[in-house]
């Protein structure tokens, strides 16, 4: 008989915001409440796919930065609920660091909801 590696179920411990498949990884944001309740904000990537997590690999708190919206291609960006566009790149590894925090929009009232990336730049 062959045996399967039993796939793990991770606790977040909070809300998951938003999750991305990109190569082996699986990331994924969670958060919400701040310190209110006690969730810190944070960035995760697991070693796996869709189907199956393995191990945790990296995990980053992101401040005040709850991180929505992932989109990948080699790099991540995210919006965040303060309408702050946050730029990651990952590693061979798994590992994330941010490349770039930025306004992504001055009104009174946010509209980011979404955000990707173009053949443009």
């Amino acid at each position: 008989m062959c045996k399967t590696r039993k796939p793990i179920q991770p606790n977040f411990e909070a809300p998951i915001f938003s999750n991305l498949v990109l190569g082996d990884f699986m990331v994924v944001t969670c958060g919400g409440g701040g310190k209110r309740f006690g969730l810190k904000n944070r960035i995760m990537s697991y070693r796996g796919n869709k189907r199956a997590l393995e191990d945790k690999v990296f995990e980053m708190d992101t401040g005040e930065d709850i991180v929505e919206n992932l989109r990948g291609q080699g790099a991540l960006i995210g919006g965040t609920a303060d309408e702050f566009v946050v730029i990651y790149q990952m590693d061979r590894e798994g590992r994330l660091t941010q490349q770039d925090r930025f306004r992504a929009d001055w009104s009174k009232e946010g509209c980011v909801n979404s955000v990707v990336f173009v053949q443009e730049g």
